[in-house]
């Protein structure tokens, strides 16, 4: 993980209260396709009460990249 303790988003559809914030670099072995990545990040963070962006992976594999805009457009990221 790259953010600090006080590494804040704030949700612009709601109360603007912020909240805590967490960015993060992951690494996939070279034979894990981009939809993989995906999939797997969608199961590990469907759960999570805000949604979380990861447009390169969608850039990298193709997918839709709308949902991950306005995440980034929603939390100011």
């Amino acid at each position: 993980m790259n953010s600090g303790e006080d590494y804040q988003v704030f949700d612009r559809e709601q109360d603007d209260k912020p909240l805590p914030g967490v960015y993060f670099n992951l690494a996939t072995p070279l034979s894990m396709l981009p939809q993989e990545v995906d999939a797997m990040l969608s199961r590990l963070t469907g759960d999570w009460p805000h949604p979380v962006h990861r447009l390169g992976v969608a850039v990298k594999a193709g997918l839709d990249e709308q949902r991950h805009r306005q995440i980034i457009a929603r939390y100011g990221l």
